[in-house]
């Protein structure tokens, strides 16, 4: 899990090192709705949102609503683009 609370800085991440282990990115959006505004609101939605995911390692499963294979991208992008019809929370494609 991988958080950025300000455009002006974007991340810098080891990449021969995520390649030879074989690590995958999966980026996300995040809200801060309810928490006040600005970096440290997401900032501090992120820390409670990892320990919850850290404490209750089964929360995962139920966040991802949507998986596809990737001979079914397709599919899963129709999917996440129309979230109100489809029910889709996450849509995760296996690669």
């Amino acid at each position: 899990m991988l958080g950025v609370f300000a455009t002006n800085c974007p991340p810098t991440l080891p990449a021969s090192e995520l390649l030879w282990k074989e690590v995958s990115v999966l980026p996300s959006m995040v809200s801060c709705a309810g928490s006040g505004s600005g970096a440290g609101a997401q900032r501090a939605d992120f820390e409670e949102a990892l320990e919850l995911l850290t404490s209750r390692p089964w929360l995962k499963e139920l966040l991802v609503s949507h998986t596809f294979e990737l001979q079914d991208a397709k599919q899963a992008f129709e999917v996440g683009m129309g979230k109100g019809a489809s029910g889709a929370a996450k849509v995760m494609i296996r690669c």
